[in-house]
């Protein structure tokens, strides 16, 4: 493993914060790389290769597959939107009943 790509030696060599870690540079397919746990990066997304997610590993880092993480990113953002057009129906029901209740009581 060289230092030209290991994101994770560089990080503990200069001993800050992992957020400061930028990616090692290597390109692959997301099955084949992975992501430094959001946690320990401020909830950014810092994507390496295999021998720099051993290396986090090693220092009790947590490193997750990438292609994981795009689907639960995926099905996290469908929930949410799910969430959202539920709570703007329901608001929408709640304005309609309140119109129609000022409506019946006619003016005061």
């Amino acid at each position: 493993m060289s230092n030209r790509h290991c994101a994770i030696r560089r990080y503990m060599e200069q001993t800050t914060f992992v957020c400061s870690v930028s990616p090692c540079g290597i390109k692959g397919p997301a099955e084949a790389m992975w992501n430094i746990d959001r946690k320990a990066t401020s909830g950014k997304l810092v994507i390496v290769c295999g021998p720099c997610a051993r290396e986090a590993r090693r220092h009790d880092i947590r490193a997750y597959r990438l292609s994981e993480t795009i689907k639960l990113d995926a099905e996290r953002e469908a929930k949410r939107l799910a969430r959202s057009s539920f709570f703007q129906a329901f608001e929408k029901a709640k304005n309609k009943k309140a119109e129609r209740s000022a409506a019946n009581r006619g003016p005061v």
